[in-house]
């Protein structure tokens, strides 16, 4: 029990919500008519989505083991959600302020397109019964962060929400295990780490 709480201690744990109200996507069918773009035949798509992330330091701050979860409306107004698992590392930090840049394996599914007029799959997707899904061994995400309590961060991202859109994405990120900035815990358990700052 003792291990697990000084372990806990040192250790850095953050879970995050955001909200994408738009994607764009980066390939598109003349043969489709979407009902759910900004315009006749648009990439830009009004989806409506949220996201739920999570993510865990070991040691240091730099960088962390990640999970992102998301869902929303497609541009043909099916639901479409994804699942990313990967590592996340933070390229810049300094008060704060925090950009990061994450990768891994992601797979995605929606509502099946099967009965859509015009559509091919082009292999993108595979049908399994009500569902269309795809499985992409690299899927990325840039995001920043601005601190605005001690262990609440605004936070704006970019990433893969279906294997060929992209979304912006805004919410709060929320830490646990975080350090007051420019101080040192004198504790035995972090005695070892006094001159490591968490996020």
């Amino acid at each position: 029990m003792i291990i697990l709480l000084n372990h806990s201690t040192r250790a850095q744990f953050g879970l995050s919500v955001k909200t994408y109200p738009l994607a764009h996507y980066l390939v598109q069918s003349e043969e489709i008519s979407y009902s759910n773009v900004l315009k006749n035949n648009s990439k830009q798509t009004i989806c409506t989505g949220i996201s739920l992330g999570a993510e865990y330091f070991t040691s240091g701050d730099r960088v962390s083991a990640k999970i992102l979860w998301g869902v929303h409306r497609d541009r043909m107004s099916k639901l479409s959600t994804f699942m990313q698992i990967g590592a996340r590392g933070y390229i810049y930090k300094k008060k704060e302020h925090s950009f990061y840049i994450g990768v891994g394996p992601a797979i995605f599914l929606r509502n099946t397109w099967a009965q859509i007029p015009g559509y091919d799959s082009a292999g993108y997707y595979t049908q399994q019964g009500v569902w269309d899904y795809k499985f992409s061994v690299f899927s990325a995400e840039l995001g920043y962060n601005y601190e605005i309590r001690k262990r609440l961060d605004l936070s704006v991202s970019l990433f893969h929400v279906e294997y060929e859109a992209l979304a912006v994405s805004f919410g709060l990120s929320y830490w646990l295990g975080k350090r007051i900035r420019g101080k040192s815990c004198n504790c035995p358990s972090m005695k070892n780490n006094s001159n490591r700052m968490f996020r």
